[in-house]
Order: structure tokens, then C-alpha cells, then sequence
């Protein structure tokens, strides 16, 4: 798995008692070293690979990783938790965007487009059902409500039948990243996913700019150590469908004051 992996796939790692083997921030390169020095000495190897990453909104080479992993006989799953709804040209995830990747698992969650709560496993039916039968995190927790299970599925039927909210997020994302440009930060031009970070790099100027942030109504997440290093703080904004062009063109003048106050600059 990658070094980035969000912490719920370490900890399914964990759970699993398989033997971890990281490989550098999307760096196939380094993940087919690995298999290659490791791969002849156990029986199954498993690849996880994450649609979009958590804290930097960025995505995988799942069409690579999925090469590497079938040439050495591992099977893989890609976690869509950030890049379900968002990424691939009808927003169904990495496995979308990547059309040659071959995913033995799809899983994904219904607290992002559907905002409910729980998730989903997608693979071979004798597979889901070893899953159902078998994983101890799935056999010892409450099932899912019906009413949230009916909301997500309501909130699946409005993401396919109306792709214009789709088409409205991806423009919000690009203006808001236009704006980012403008007042300096370095952009990825490939940059896709609604997670747009914006790393500040010094905890202090951080807190200053979250009191601007709180003065002028503009709600942004803070990401700190322990969830990055302490020299990679940073804010991590959210674009919605929702959002319209003066709520972007707001916050980007709430930051660009907040920047001033804080004395950061880019």
C-alpha cells in the first residue's frame, strides 16, 4: 500500500495480521521493488490502492498499479472514499477515469456525495460474501440503519440522473484553483479531486489565519500534526456543487486576508 494510505486501511492492515509493505507516495517504481524482493516468499499479496488521497486531494496511477499488481499475481482494491462522486469523466471514481485497471475490490463510502453515513464493498459475489461471513469489523458492528440506507440511495439516484451538480462541482473546483494561482500557491494543472490543500507550513501562522477564517463565516478544516508532519500544516478546503461563484470568489478574499494578517506568503 501506499505511505499516504489513509489510516483506516492501515488499521485494516493491522486488523488483517497481513505483513505491511509501504511503498513511496505513488511511486509504482518502488511498489514493484518491493513485490519483486518479497513477492516469491508468501502465498498471497494483496494491493491496496487509494482513487484519491485524503490530506493532498491528489490521485493514483491506478492503471499502473493495476499492471504491476497482475504481472506479479496480486490481487487489489482501490478505496474511492475521496474520488467516488468526483473523479472519472461520470464521476464514479479512479476505476473510471483508469478504464484499463483491473480492481478485484471497489469499496467506497456514502459519508461524501450521499452525506450519510456507512459505505460499500463492490467485487465477485463469492468474495463479498467471505466479506460478509468473515470480517470481523463487519460481523460485530450494527447494521445500517434503514433510513440511511435509504438516503444514500436516494442521494445515488439524484448523482445519476442529474449530472449537471456533477458538472458545476468540476467548474467550482477549477475556479477555486484559478483563484489559488492568482494569489500565488502552486498548482497542479492536473489537480482533480475537491480536496484542494492549501499547506501553510507553520502551526502559528495556521491558528491566525483559522481566527480570520471564524470571524468572516468561512468554515475550512485545519489539518495539524499528528495528521501531517508539523512542518506540512495546512488547510484543507472542501469544493461542493453547491458553492457558487460568489461563495469562491468570497473565500478567496477571506484567505487572501487572512494570509496578510498572518504574514504568510506563498
Amino acid at each position: 500500500a501506499d505511505i499516504l494510505s489513509h489510516a483506516s486501511i492501515q488499521d485494516g492492515v493491522q486488523i488483517s495480521k497481513a505483513v505491511p509493505k509501504y511503498f513511496r507516495h505513488n511511486s509504482v517504481s518502488h511498489m514493484e521493488t518491493i513485490l519483486e524482493s518479497n513477492r516469491d516468499s508468501v502465498n498471497g499479496a494483496f494491493t491496496i490502492a487509494e482513487g484519491v488521497f485524503s490530506m493532498d486531494g491528489d490521485y493514483c496511477p491506478l492503471d499502473e498499479i493495476s499492471r504491476v499488481s497482475k504481472k506479479y499475481g496480486c490481487r487489489l482494491m482501490v478505496d474511492e472514499a475521496h474520488s467516488f462522486g468526483v473523479i472519472g469523466p461520470n464521476g464514479l471514481g479512479a476505476w473510471e477515469k483508469f478504464p484499463t485497471s483491473q480492481c478485484d475490490l471497489i469499496m467506497g463510502t456514502f459519508s461524501k456525495i450521499a452525506g450519510g453515513i456507512g459505505g460499500f464493498v463492490a467485487g465477485d459475489k463469492e468474495v463479498i460474501d467471505y466479506l460478509t461471513s468473515l470480517s470481523r469489523s463487519q460481523l460485530f458492528s450494527v447494521s445500517l440503519p434503514p433510513c440511511n440506507v435509504a438516503a444514500a440511495m436516494a442521494a445515488i439516484k439524484v448523482f445519476l440522473s442529474e449530472p449537471e451538480h456533477l458538472q458545476k462541482l468540476k467548474r467550482n473546483i477549477r475556479l477555486f484553483l484559478d483563484g489559488l494561482s492568482t494569489l500565488g500557491f502552486n498548482i497542479d494543472p492536473k489537480h482533480e479531486s475537491s480536496i484542494i490543500p492549501v499547506v501553510i507550513k507553520d502551526e502559528k501562522k495556521l491558528s491566525t489565519m483559522c481566527e480570520v477564517f471564524n470571524e468572516e463565516g468561512v468554515f475550512v478544516v485545519p489539518i495539524v500534526y499528528p495528521a501531517v508532519s508539523k512542518n506540512n500544516c495546512r488547510f484543507r478546503f472542501t469544493m461542493m456543487a453547491g458553492h457558487d461563484v460568489a461563495d469562491i470568489d468570497y473565500t478567496l478574499a477571506v484567505l487572501e486576508k487572512a494570509m496578510k494578517r498572518a504574514g504568510v506568503v506563498p
